[in-house]
């Protein structure tokens, strides 16, 4: 249970520091960031599992033919459409601008969750 705090703790961070960073991601508070966290947390357990059997599905074959590299994409597209989902949900208190910084932000959370993933 503890992990859950501590991770939910660390993403929001993450929101906070990336709309400091980017000009384009706009987070109108620290409870905006915890809501969109939440909200991101209920769509991965809900749709990620779904979004990443049907990717992996797909996108089979090419990764044959990449060596790999699809697998490694797949957790940042799948993060792509969660966190818009996630937006969304929040009524307008989390704004990202443009496909180059959701995707941004969604490496950056998928970096981020599996750093978390290690280490606890």
């Amino acid at each position: 249970m503890i992990d859950i705090a501590i991770k939910w703790i660390c993403f929001s961070a993450v929101l906070m520091a990336a709309a400091s960073l980017m000009p384009t991601v706009r987070i109108r508070s620290w409870a905006a960031a915890f809501g969109g966290v939440a909200a991101f947390g209920i769509a991965n357990v809900a749709l990620g599992w779904l979004l990443t059997f049907i990717a992996k599905v797909f996108l089979a074959l090419p990764n044959l033919f990449t060596f790999g590299l699809v697998w490694f994409l797949i957790p940042v597209a799948v993060n792509m459409i969660l966190l818009r989902l996630a937006i969304a949900a929040t009524d307008e208190s989390i704004e990202v601008d443009g496909l180059s910084a959701l995707a941004t932000l969604a490496l950056t959370l998928t970096a981020t969750g599996g750093a978390m993933n290690a280490i606890l």
